[in-house]
């Protein structure tokens, strides 16, 4: 069965680029995009849980997340967009940061952690 990947970002054009990265990192992926957490909770529900998520929400929203422990079930590993890691600390175990403005290799560096994070 190919692997669910997950994407949370409000912005198409920028859901599109992460959705080609995760494409090149994991081919037989597939990929599911949503604007926002809310509406990737209720899709999860009729998904099998996400091998990964990447999620690029503003800050209230990541915070709403942690406090109702979605960032822990929504998918085995996420990958958190944040402006500084200070703000939402202490964060979940299954959450790798990635600090705003992010790039490809900033990206492909986390993936690369999410590779090592499996043996």
């Amino acid at each position: 069965m190919a692997p669910n990947l997950l994407i949370v970002e409000p912005d198409p054009v920028v859901a599109m680029d992460l959705s080609q990265i995760l494409g090149g990192w994991l081919p037989q992926g597939v990929i599911s995009v949503f604007s926002n957490l809310a509406e990737a909770d209720v899709a999860l529900k009729a998904l099998i849980k996400p091998f990964l998520a990447v999620v690029n929400v503003a800050e209230h929203e990541i915070d709403a997340a942690m406090d109702r422990g979605l960032l822990v079930s929504l998918s085995d590993h996420v990958l958190l967009m944040v402006d500084t890691a200070e703000q939402i600390e202490p964060f979940p175990d299954n959450c790798i940061l990635v600090q705003r403005p992010y790039t490809s290799d900033t990206l492909n560096h986390a993936l690369i952690r999410v590779d090592a994070s499996q043996y």
